[in-house]
Protein backbone atom coordinates (compact mmCIF):
# COMPACT_ATOMS: atom_id res chain seq x y z
CA UNK A 1 0.00 0.00 0.00
CA UNK A 2 1.05 3.76 -0.69
CA UNK A 3 0.48 6.57 2.00
CA UNK A 4 0.35 9.89 0.94
CA UNK A 5 0.20 12.71 3.14
CA UNK A 6 -0.71 16.23 2.83
CA UNK A 7 -1.40 20.00 4.15
CA UNK A 8 -5.36 20.66 4.17
CA UNK A 9 -6.19 24.02 3.17
CA UNK A 10 -6.72 25.65 6.84
CA UNK A 11 -5.80 28.20 9.47
CA UNK A 12 -3.38 26.35 10.73
CA UNK A 13 -1.56 23.45 9.88
CA UNK A 14 -3.47 20.33 9.55
CA UNK A 15 -2.43 17.32 7.74
CA UNK A 16 -5.04 14.44 5.55
CA UNK A 17 -3.97 11.58 3.94
CA UNK A 18 -4.50 9.42 1.34
CA UNK A 19 -4.31 5.30 1.01
CA UNK A 20 -3.68 3.54 -2.18
CA UNK A 21 -4.17 0.03 -2.08
CA UNK A 22 -4.45 -2.39 -5.43
CA UNK A 23 -6.28 0.26 -7.80
CA UNK A 24 -8.61 0.83 -4.48
CA UNK A 25 -8.54 4.03 -2.20
CA UNK A 26 -9.56 6.20 0.84
CA UNK A 27 -9.35 9.70 1.31
CA UNK A 28 -9.28 11.61 5.10
CA UNK A 29 -9.97 15.26 4.43
CA UNK A 30 -8.51 16.62 7.76
CA UNK A 31 -10.40 20.13 8.94
CA UNK A 32 -10.04 21.83 5.05
CA UNK A 33 -11.97 24.16 2.53
CA UNK A 34 -12.67 22.10 -0.86
CA UNK A 35 -14.20 25.19 -2.59
CA UNK A 36 -12.49 25.32 -5.80
CA UNK A 37 -13.55 29.18 -6.05
CA UNK A 38 -12.02 30.29 -2.94
CA UNK A 39 -8.77 28.30 -3.68
CA UNK A 40 -9.06 30.24 -6.80
CA UNK A 41 -9.78 33.61 -5.28
CA UNK A 42 -6.56 33.40 -2.92
CA UNK A 43 -4.31 32.60 -5.91
CA UNK A 44 -5.53 35.44 -7.49
CA UNK A 45 -4.93 37.84 -4.57
CA UNK A 46 -1.21 36.50 -4.30
CA UNK A 47 -2.10 34.49 -0.70
CA UNK A 48 -0.97 30.89 -2.26
CA UNK A 49 1.05 30.50 -4.40
CA UNK A 50 0.64 28.31 -7.55
CA UNK A 51 2.21 24.82 -6.87
CA UNK A 52 -0.32 25.41 -3.22
CA UNK A 53 -3.03 26.16 -6.28
CA UNK A 54 -2.73 23.46 -8.02
CA UNK A 55 -2.30 20.56 -5.22
CA UNK A 56 -5.45 22.08 -3.84
CA UNK A 57 -7.47 21.74 -6.77
CA UNK A 58 -6.14 18.61 -8.40
CA UNK A 59 -5.35 16.32 -5.89
CA UNK A 60 -7.82 17.76 -3.04
CA UNK A 61 -10.26 15.22 -1.23
CA UNK A 62 -13.13 15.61 -3.75
CA UNK A 63 -10.27 14.55 -6.83
CA UNK A 64 -10.19 11.56 -8.26
CA UNK A 65 -11.94 8.00 -8.04
CA UNK A 66 -11.21 7.25 -4.24
CA UNK A 67 -13.15 4.12 -3.21
CA UNK A 68 -13.74 5.86 0.48
CA UNK A 69 -14.15 9.38 0.94
CA UNK A 70 -14.27 10.83 4.71
CA UNK A 71 -14.70 14.54 4.40
CA UNK A 72 -15.44 17.59 7.14
CA UNK A 73 -18.04 19.94 7.17
CA UNK A 74 -18.39 23.14 8.75
CA UNK A 75 -18.25 27.09 9.01
CA UNK A 76 -16.79 28.40 6.09
CA UNK A 77 -13.89 29.74 5.18
CA UNK A 78 -11.98 27.46 6.99
CA UNK A 79 -14.40 25.02 7.04
CA UNK A 80 -16.29 23.27 3.38
CA UNK A 81 -19.45 24.46 3.57
CA UNK A 82 -22.68 22.14 3.82
CA UNK A 83 -23.95 22.59 0.95
CA UNK A 84 -21.11 21.77 -1.58
CA UNK A 85 -21.23 17.98 0.13
CA UNK A 86 -24.58 18.24 -0.76
CA UNK A 87 -24.29 19.14 -4.60
CA UNK A 88 -21.94 16.83 -5.32
CA UNK A 89 -22.81 14.08 -8.11
CA UNK A 90 -24.71 10.83 -6.54
CA UNK A 91 -21.57 9.02 -7.55
CA UNK A 92 -19.40 10.55 -5.04
CA UNK A 93 -22.09 10.68 -2.43
CA UNK A 94 -22.26 7.55 -2.29
CA UNK A 95 -18.59 6.64 -1.26
CA UNK A 96 -18.62 9.44 1.18
CA UNK A 97 -18.78 9.65 4.77
CA UNK A 98 -18.71 13.27 6.58
CA UNK A 99 -17.21 13.99 9.46
CA UNK A 100 -16.70 17.26 11.82
CA UNK A 101 -20.42 17.72 12.57
CA UNK A 102 -23.75 16.91 14.55
CA UNK A 103 -26.29 14.52 12.76
CA UNK A 104 -28.79 17.18 12.54
CA UNK A 105 -25.88 19.15 10.48
CA UNK A 106 -26.58 17.13 7.83
CA UNK A 107 -30.07 17.83 5.94
CA UNK A 108 -31.94 14.70 5.85
CA UNK A 109 -32.77 14.83 1.90
CA UNK A 110 -28.98 14.83 1.61
CA UNK A 111 -28.55 11.34 0.96
CA UNK A 112 -25.20 12.27 2.70
CA UNK A 113 -24.27 10.11 5.62
CA UNK A 114 -21.47 10.59 9.02
CA UNK A 115 -19.42 8.78 10.13
CA UNK A 116 -19.89 7.73 13.91
CA UNK A 117 -17.27 6.89 16.67
CA UNK A 118 -16.18 3.29 16.52
CA UNK A 119 -18.08 2.40 12.88
CA UNK A 120 -15.66 -0.11 11.09
CA UNK A 121 -16.11 0.80 7.47
CA UNK A 122 -13.84 -1.86 4.94
CA UNK A 123 -13.09 -1.83 1.35
CA UNK A 124 -13.52 -4.78 -0.08
CA UNK A 125 -10.62 -6.21 -2.11
CA UNK A 126 -11.49 -9.94 -2.63
CA UNK A 127 -12.69 -9.52 -6.51
CA UNK A 128 -9.92 -7.73 -7.06
CA UNK A 129 -6.88 -9.23 -6.10
CA UNK A 130 -5.15 -11.52 -8.29
CA UNK A 131 -3.36 -14.51 -8.10
CA UNK A 132 -5.60 -17.04 -6.19
CA UNK A 133 -4.69 -19.64 -3.51
CA UNK A 134 -1.10 -17.62 -4.05
CA UNK A 135 -2.13 -13.98 -3.38
CA UNK A 136 -4.34 -15.73 0.17
CA UNK A 137 -0.87 -17.05 1.24
CA UNK A 138 0.53 -13.81 0.95
CA UNK A 139 -1.77 -11.68 2.62
CA UNK A 140 -1.91 -14.76 5.51
CA UNK A 141 2.05 -14.09 5.29
CA UNK A 142 2.03 -10.87 6.26
CA UNK A 143 -0.63 -10.53 8.28
CA UNK A 144 1.41 -12.99 10.44
CA UNK A 145 4.92 -11.65 10.45
CA UNK A 146 3.66 -8.51 11.39
CA UNK A 147 3.12 -9.83 14.64
CA UNK A 148 6.03 -9.53 17.22
CA UNK A 149 6.00 -13.22 17.92
CA UNK A 150 6.00 -14.87 14.77
CA UNK A 151 8.75 -12.48 12.96
CA UNK A 152 11.19 -15.51 12.18
CA UNK A 153 7.74 -17.14 10.21
CA UNK A 154 8.32 -17.76 5.80
CA UNK A 155 5.91 -17.55 3.16
CA UNK A 156 6.55 -21.57 2.89
CA UNK A 157 5.87 -22.17 6.65
CA UNK A 158 2.04 -20.85 6.21
CA UNK A 159 0.88 -22.82 2.83
CA UNK A 160 -0.88 -25.50 5.52
CA UNK A 161 -1.94 -23.23 7.89
CA UNK A 162 -3.90 -21.06 5.47
CA UNK A 163 -6.77 -23.85 4.35
CA UNK A 164 -7.16 -24.50 8.34
CA UNK A 165 -7.65 -20.79 9.03
CA UNK A 166 -11.01 -18.34 9.04
CA UNK A 167 -11.69 -15.12 9.10
CA UNK A 168 -14.83 -14.04 11.24
CA UNK A 169 -17.05 -11.09 11.59
CA UNK A 170 -18.68 -9.94 14.86
CA UNK A 171 -21.46 -7.35 15.37
CA UNK A 172 -21.13 -4.68 18.20
CA UNK A 173 -22.53 -6.50 21.53
CA UNK A 174 -21.85 -10.38 20.12
CA UNK A 175 -20.00 -12.75 21.82
CA UNK A 176 -16.49 -13.29 20.52
CA UNK A 177 -15.01 -15.28 23.09
CA UNK A 178 -16.46 -16.82 26.41
CA UNK A 179 -14.37 -17.04 29.68
CA UNK A 180 -13.12 -20.17 31.23
CA UNK A 181 -13.08 -21.69 27.92
CA UNK A 182 -10.17 -23.96 26.09
CA UNK A 183 -8.45 -21.75 23.87
CA UNK A 184 -7.96 -23.51 20.76
CA UNK A 185 -7.57 -20.52 18.22
CA UNK A 186 -5.24 -17.62 18.14
CA UNK A 187 -7.30 -14.75 17.27
CA UNK A 188 -5.93 -12.79 15.57
CA UNK A 189 -8.21 -8.56 15.42
CA UNK A 190 -7.95 -7.19 11.81
CA UNK A 191 -10.22 -4.27 12.00
CA UNK A 192 -12.69 -2.77 14.78
CA UNK A 193 -12.51 -2.31 18.30
CA UNK A 194 -13.21 -5.87 21.40
CA UNK A 195 -12.79 -5.71 25.13
CA UNK A 196 -11.73 -8.34 26.91
CA UNK A 197 -14.00 -8.02 30.58
CA UNK A 198 -14.21 -9.84 33.71
CA UNK A 199 -18.00 -11.47 34.43
CA UNK A 200 -17.74 -10.40 37.73
CA UNK A 201 -16.83 -7.09 36.86
CA UNK A 202 -18.65 -5.93 33.60
CA UNK A 203 -18.38 -2.51 33.51
CA UNK A 204 -14.47 -2.75 33.71
CA UNK A 205 -12.89 -2.78 30.31
CA UNK A 206 -9.94 -5.50 31.18
CA UNK A 207 -8.24 -4.55 27.65
CA UNK A 208 -8.94 -3.38 24.49
CA UNK A 209 -8.57 -4.76 21.30
CA UNK A 210 -7.65 -2.92 17.93
CA UNK A 211 -6.58 -3.84 14.61
CA UNK A 212 -3.11 -5.98 15.08
CA UNK A 213 -3.87 -7.30 18.24
CA UNK A 214 -3.91 -10.91 18.77
CA UNK A 215 -5.25 -13.18 22.27
CA UNK A 216 -5.02 -17.06 22.95
CA UNK A 217 -0.68 -17.53 21.99
CA UNK A 218 -0.72 -18.48 25.74
CA UNK A 219 -1.75 -21.83 24.51
CA UNK A 220 0.60 -21.89 22.39
CA UNK A 221 3.08 -22.64 24.98
CA UNK A 222 0.97 -24.13 27.53
CA UNK A 223 -1.28 -26.61 27.41
CA UNK A 224 -4.64 -27.05 28.54
CA UNK A 225 -5.16 -23.89 29.27
CA UNK A 226 -8.49 -21.95 29.31
CA UNK A 227 -9.17 -18.41 28.85
CA UNK A 228 -9.61 -16.03 31.84
CA UNK A 229 -11.63 -13.31 30.55
CA UNK A 230 -14.89 -13.01 27.56
CA UNK A 231 -14.09 -10.65 25.30
CA UNK A 232 -17.24 -8.53 23.27
CA UNK A 233 -16.96 -6.87 19.80
CA UNK A 234 -17.61 -3.08 21.10
CA UNK A 235 -17.96 -2.22 17.37
CA UNK A 236 -18.06 -4.50 14.10
CA UNK A 237 -15.09 -6.47 14.55
CA UNK A 238 -13.07 -8.84 12.17
CA UNK A 239 -11.25 -11.41 12.95
CA UNK A 240 -8.92 -13.79 11.64
CA UNK A 241 -8.68 -17.16 13.78
CA UNK A 242 -6.02 -19.67 13.57
CA UNK A 243 -5.67 -23.23 14.84
CA UNK A 244 -3.34 -23.42 17.89
CA UNK A 245 -2.21 -26.77 17.11
CA UNK A 246 -0.24 -26.18 13.44
CA UNK A 247 0.70 -22.96 14.80
CA UNK A 248 2.93 -24.61 17.56
CA UNK A 249 4.84 -26.01 14.56
CA UNK A 250 6.21 -22.59 13.46
CA UNK A 251 7.41 -21.88 17.23
CA UNK A 252 11.05 -23.32 16.79
CA UNK A 253 12.65 -20.10 18.10
CA UNK A 254 13.40 -20.16 21.93
CA UNK A 255 13.45 -16.37 22.19
CA UNK A 256 9.65 -16.11 20.39
CA UNK A 257 8.81 -19.29 23.44
CA UNK A 258 10.57 -17.65 26.34
CA UNK A 259 8.82 -14.16 25.44
CA UNK A 260 5.42 -15.85 25.35
CA UNK A 261 6.22 -17.66 28.79
CA UNK A 262 7.30 -14.43 30.15
CA UNK A 263 3.79 -12.82 28.96
CA UNK A 264 2.25 -16.08 30.77
CA UNK A 265 4.22 -15.09 33.79
CA UNK A 266 3.76 -11.21 33.53
CA UNK A 267 0.02 -11.44 33.12
CA UNK A 268 -0.33 -12.93 36.62
CA UNK A 269 1.42 -9.81 38.13
CA UNK A 270 -0.73 -7.69 40.07
CA UNK A 271 0.43 -4.38 37.83
CA UNK A 272 -0.48 -5.88 34.81
CA UNK A 273 -4.65 -6.38 35.98
CA UNK A 274 -4.33 -2.91 37.41
CA UNK A 275 -2.82 -1.54 34.41
CA UNK A 276 -6.61 -2.48 32.86
CA UNK A 277 -8.33 0.09 35.30
CA UNK A 278 -6.12 2.83 33.34
CA UNK A 279 -8.32 4.51 30.96
CA UNK A 280 -5.29 5.24 28.81
CA UNK A 281 -3.31 1.74 29.59
CA UNK A 282 -5.77 -0.86 28.95
CA UNK A 283 -5.18 -0.25 25.18
CA UNK A 284 -1.90 -0.78 25.40
CA UNK A 285 -0.41 -3.90 23.45
CA UNK A 286 0.89 -6.83 25.19
CA UNK A 287 4.42 -5.63 24.43
CA UNK A 288 3.79 -2.12 25.21
CA UNK A 289 2.49 -3.88 29.02
CA UNK A 290 5.46 -5.90 28.87
CA UNK A 291 7.91 -2.55 28.09
CA UNK A 292 6.00 -0.58 30.81
CA UNK A 293 5.79 -3.05 33.96
CA UNK A 294 9.64 -4.37 33.27
CA UNK A 295 10.80 -0.83 33.52
CA UNK A 296 8.72 -0.46 36.81
CA UNK A 297 11.22 0.09 40.20
CA UNK A 298 10.53 -2.15 43.00
CA UNK A 299 7.29 -2.27 45.36
CA UNK A 300 7.15 0.62 47.44
CA UNK A 301 4.68 0.41 50.74
CA UNK A 302 3.24 3.38 52.42
CA UNK A 303 1.20 4.29 55.25
CA UNK A 304 -1.64 6.65 56.05
CA UNK A 305 -0.89 10.25 55.74
CA UNK A 306 2.71 9.98 54.09
CA UNK A 307 3.82 12.28 51.25
CA UNK A 308 5.13 10.78 48.14
CA UNK A 309 7.83 12.28 45.63
CA UNK A 310 6.71 12.49 42.17
CA UNK A 311 9.63 14.41 41.22
CA UNK A 312 11.47 13.33 38.08
CA UNK A 313 9.40 10.17 37.96
CA UNK A 314 5.89 8.19 36.98
CA UNK A 315 4.13 6.93 40.26
CA UNK A 316 2.53 3.67 39.44
CA UNK A 317 -1.10 3.12 41.91
CA UNK A 318 -1.21 -0.64 42.41
CA UNK A 319 -3.06 -0.97 45.66
CA UNK A 320 -4.80 1.34 47.98
CA UNK A 321 -5.89 5.22 47.47
CA UNK A 322 -3.69 8.88 46.89
CA UNK A 323 -5.14 12.63 47.34
CA UNK A 324 -3.64 14.43 44.66
CA UNK A 325 -3.23 18.27 44.75
CA UNK A 326 -2.22 20.73 41.84
CA UNK A 327 -2.55 24.55 42.57
CA UNK A 328 -1.71 26.74 39.95
CA UNK A 329 -1.58 29.70 42.19
CA UNK A 330 1.94 28.64 43.33
CA UNK A 331 3.34 27.94 40.04
CA UNK A 332 6.40 30.19 38.75
CA UNK A 333 5.69 31.80 36.00
CA UNK A 334 7.79 30.26 33.85
CA UNK A 335 6.38 27.10 34.47
CA UNK A 336 3.00 27.50 33.72
CA UNK A 337 3.80 27.35 29.83
CA UNK A 338 1.81 24.32 27.95
CA UNK A 339 3.08 22.15 24.90
CA UNK A 340 -0.30 23.14 23.52
CA UNK A 341 -0.16 27.02 23.90
CA UNK A 342 -1.73 29.42 26.23
CA UNK A 343 -5.36 28.41 25.04
CA UNK A 344 -4.19 24.88 27.67
CA UNK A 345 -4.08 26.46 30.80
CA UNK A 346 -2.71 24.82 33.89
CA UNK A 347 -6.02 23.36 36.01
CA UNK A 348 -6.93 23.38 39.30
CA UNK A 349 -6.31 19.26 40.80
CA UNK A 350 -8.13 17.84 43.97
CA UNK A 351 -8.55 14.29 43.68
CA UNK A 352 -8.88 11.20 45.19
CA UNK A 353 -7.21 8.31 42.64
CA UNK A 354 -6.88 4.38 43.25
CA UNK A 355 -5.48 1.25 41.63
CA UNK A 356 -4.60 1.62 38.36
CA UNK A 357 -3.93 5.20 38.51
CA UNK A 358 -0.57 6.55 37.44
CA UNK A 359 0.71 9.77 38.11
CA UNK A 360 3.32 11.64 36.15
CA UNK A 361 3.80 15.68 35.67
CA UNK A 362 4.70 14.95 31.76
CA UNK A 363 6.13 18.25 30.87
CA UNK A 364 8.37 18.52 33.75
CA UNK A 365 9.23 15.51 33.37
CA UNK A 366 10.31 15.84 29.71
CA UNK A 367 12.47 19.20 30.82
CA UNK A 368 13.56 17.91 33.74
CA UNK A 369 12.24 20.88 35.54
CA UNK A 370 10.57 20.84 39.35
CA UNK A 371 6.87 19.65 39.51
CA UNK A 372 4.29 21.06 42.27
CA UNK A 373 2.22 18.11 42.17
CA UNK A 374 1.87 16.76 45.74
CA UNK A 375 0.68 13.60 46.54
CA UNK A 376 -0.55 11.78 50.16
CA UNK A 377 -1.71 8.58 51.12
CA UNK A 378 -4.98 8.48 52.17
CA UNK A 379 -5.78 4.80 53.18
CA UNK A 380 -4.14 3.44 55.91
CA UNK A 381 -1.69 1.47 53.27
CA UNK A 382 -0.69 2.10 49.83
CA UNK A 383 1.42 0.20 47.61
CA UNK A 384 3.05 1.59 44.20
CA UNK A 385 5.94 1.35 41.82
CA UNK A 386 7.81 4.20 40.09
CA UNK A 387 9.15 4.42 36.62
CA UNK A 388 12.11 6.78 36.97
CA UNK A 389 12.72 9.77 34.01
CA UNK A 390 15.06 8.49 31.66
CA UNK A 391 13.26 5.22 31.93
CA UNK A 392 9.78 6.65 31.35
CA UNK A 393 11.37 9.65 28.69
CA UNK A 394 12.34 6.24 26.66
CA UNK A 395 9.38 4.75 27.03
CA UNK A 396 7.43 8.06 25.17
CA UNK A 397 9.77 8.38 22.54
CA UNK A 398 9.17 4.31 22.13
CA UNK A 399 5.60 5.39 21.79
CA UNK A 400 5.32 8.97 20.15
CA UNK A 401 1.79 8.77 19.80
CA UNK A 402 1.35 8.12 23.57
CA UNK A 403 4.07 10.97 24.41
CA UNK A 404 1.36 13.65 22.07
CA UNK A 405 -1.29 12.07 24.18
CA UNK A 406 0.58 13.00 27.37
CA UNK A 407 1.41 16.14 27.00
CA UNK A 408 0.20 18.75 29.57
CA UNK A 409 -1.37 15.76 31.32
CA UNK A 410 -0.44 14.61 35.33
CA UNK A 411 -3.10 12.02 36.28
CA UNK A 412 -4.04 9.03 34.65
CA UNK A 413 -7.22 7.61 36.24
CA UNK A 414 -9.56 4.83 35.23
CA UNK A 415 -11.80 7.36 33.94
CA UNK A 416 -10.28 10.26 33.45
CA UNK A 417 -7.33 12.20 32.51
CA UNK A 418 -6.26 15.71 34.29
Amino acid sequence: AEIHFYYSFHTIPCIGFQVHLDGESMVYSADTNSDKAVVEKMFEDGTIGQQRRDMLINNGPLSGDHSLIFHEAGVPPIHTPMKLLCDLPENIKQKMFVVHVTPSQIPKDSKLRQANAFDTLDIDMHDRSEGGDSATITNFFQLLSSLDIFNAITLENCRDIVPLSYKKTYEKGTLISASNVPIDVMTIFTAGIAHEKDENHMDTVVKAYTAGDYTGEIALVDNDVNSRFMIEAFSQVHTLEVPIEPLKKLLTDETTITMIKGYSELQRDSVWSAMSRNIVFNAFSNSQRKDFLENLGDVEEFNSGDSIELQSCGVFIVEGTVQVLLDPSSVDEEDLSTYRGGHSRMDFIDCEVSRGAFLADINTVLNDRVTYVTCETTTEKVTLRRLERTKLVNFLIRNPGLMVQLLDTRILTNDAVY
